[in-house]
């Protein structure tokens, strides 16, 4: 009566601030597939890949919408920008 684990996800995901670990495949601004456990969310990804450099994230965003957090889905396009400077 136990359930199976859900199967992993893949998202596309794109960054302009680079990963605080090694993630296969990362070049800046470029899209690429990223495997991810299911049942994700957003805030995860991002303690997980960006734990030294966090501060340095602008703003998230989710299949084009600025989100805050969020279970991620199996298709999901993530995007992360830097802080924009200006004056």
């Amino acid at each position: 009566m136990g359930s199976e684990p859900a199967s992993p996800i893949t998202v596309k995901f794109k960054s302009y601030v680079t990963p605080s670990e090694h993630v296969e495949g990362f070049e800046s601004g470029k899209e690429f597939p990223l495997k991810l456990r299911a049942a994700i969310t957003l805030e995860e990804l991002v303690q997980k890949l960006f734990s030294k450099n966090r501060n340095h994230i602008g703003f998230k965003v989710v299949n084009g919408k600025v989100v805050k957090d969020k279970v991620l889905s199996d298709g999901d396009l993530i995007e992360i920008y830097r802080l924009m400077g200006g004056g």
